[in-house]
């Protein structure tokens, strides 16, 4: 039993970590599963073990993906001046020049940079207008995946910022 769970482990993880480097898509991860199924139905038992990883490394991507790809909601509204009401999700990352803000919308995330004064707390509630967009990588930094980890999915840049009420 501790066999069949280390290869299932395996195989997830492996199917997370290569899709956190390569785009393998949704398509892809089903096809792992129908491969691993049609390897344990047509070989059996003695394809069990390497089945349950190939389906497990299917599920991997699936999840990746669907991780990857709803991080937003908001993709419909990018590259356009909105107003919306949020509330600053985590401390706030003060620089000299400027402030960065995670603030919450929904399910979405979006790291804010905005002037160094006012200053908002964590938990403010604010109306915020600007435009917000996609992040996009950085030279050789990968830009997109460093801001995925923390669930973020959009940035704003020097949005127009009102404080609403505390926490």
């Amino acid at each position: 039993m501790q066999k069949i769970l280390t290869y299932i482990l395996a195989g997830f993880i492996a199917g997370v970590f290569v899709s956190s480097f390569v785009g393998l898509g949704w398509a892809l991860a089903l096809l792992f599963v129908l491969v691993g199924t049609a390897l344990f139905l047509v070989l059996g038992k003695r394809a069990l073990l390497p089945a349950l990883f190939i389906v497990a490394a299917g599920l991997g991507v699936w999840r990746y993906d669907l991780n990857d790809s709803t991080g937003g909601g908001l993709d419909n509204l990018t590259g356009r001046r909105q107003k919306f009401e949020a509330v600053i999700v985590s401390e706030p990352d003060e620089r000299e020049n400027y402030t960065k803000y995670v603030v919450g919308v929904g399910k979405s995330k979006i790291l804010v940079t905005a002037n160094r004064f006012p200053e908002f707390s964590y938990g403010d509630k604010l109306n915020i207008s600007g435009v917000f967009k996609k992040p996009g990588n950085i030279s050789e930094f990968d830009w997109v995946a460093y801001l995925a980890k923390d669930d973020i999915s959009y940035e704003m840049f020097y949005p127009d910022m009102e404080f609403v009420s505390g926490d």
